[in-house]
């Protein structure tokens, strides 16, 4: 039988100079586990561009501190695009 936790999936879309300063602010919510990876993204008919995702694995204690960490000041003041998924991760 396979036990699994319920956890938080936090993906953050932002520029890489953005990505540099958001990783160090995040840390201080000592996440479970995070990854970082350059992609290419575009809004509308707009050309892509390189952007990096971050992708955030939070208890559900923490969750709702990120989220709110991260609207306050990287949605409204960099423009970041984020969204979040429930995960079950196998213990």
């Amino acid at each position: 039988m396979v036990i699994t936790t319920n956890y938080y999936l936090f993906t953050i879309i932002c520029e890489e100079s953005v990505s540099e300063h958001l990783i160090q602010n995040l840390r201080q919510f000592e996440p479970t586990r995070y990854t970082l990876q350059e992609i290419k993204s575009g809004k509308g008919n707009a050309e892509e561009s390189p952007n990096i995702k971050i992708e955030v694995l939070c208890t559900r204690t923490i969750y709702p501190k990120v989220l709110d960490y991260v609207i306050q000041y990287y949605v409204k003041q960099y423009g970041v695009t984020c969204y979040m998924t429930e995960a079950s991760v196998p213990m």
